[in-house]
Formats: structure tokens, C-alpha cells, sequence
């Protein structure tokens, strides 16, 4: 890993250690408030039985919303602690 991205991990880590907005993970997220977030903009719709990559998006937020819609979700983020909300909320949600 270069020094851009090893730098790019420890300042999300350090974020997510420091619960900003964009690392928290939606643990108590229903199907309709999935449909709101995810099909918000306009552009996405029906995405069940769709292969949805999310890059740089761990916290557990897009995944889940995606996830509760139906759509087969691979996450990758540099991360680990990103990484790791992430899966508490797909836990959580039995995803």
C-alpha cells in the first residue's frame, strides 16, 4: 500500500474512532427507510437481485440500505474500522 493510501486509512479509522456522521453504521434501519436512502437521487430503482459494488462506503449505511432492498452487496474500503461498522450493521440486519 503507498503512503497516500496508508494515510487515507489511518484518517478514516481515526474519524470512525471519533463517530463522525459518515461512519456510523444504521443499525435500526426499516425497508421503507431503505427505499428513501437509496432510490433518493432519482437514479437507482428496483436494484433486488442486483450485484451492487460500494466502494469506499463501509460504516454499515449504503450497504445496509442496499442490502434491505434486495441487492447482492460487496463493500471495499481501506477502512478497518469503516470494515468493521460495516459488518455489525449487515449482522445486525442479517445480511
Amino acid at each position: 500500500m503507498d503512503s497516500i493510501s496508508k494515510t487515507n486509512r489511518a484518517i478514516w479509522n481515526d474519524l470512525a474512532n471519533a463517530n463522525v456522521e459518515y461512519s456510523r453504521p444504521f443499525l435500526n434501519f426499516t425497508v421503507e427507510e431503505a427505499e428513501n436512502y437509496g432510490y433518493r437521487h432519482g437514479i437507482l430503482s428496483n436494484i433486488a437481485g442486483k450485484q451492487v459494488l460500494c466502494l469506499a462506503s463501509g460504516g454499515g449505511q449504503d450497504s445496509v440500505a442496499f442490502g434491505l432492498l434486495g441487492a447482492n452487496v460487496t463493500v471495499l474500503d481501506l477502512s478497518d474500522m469503516q470494515l468493521h461498522r460495516d459488518r455489525l450493521a449487515a449482522d445486525h440486519h442479517g445480511l
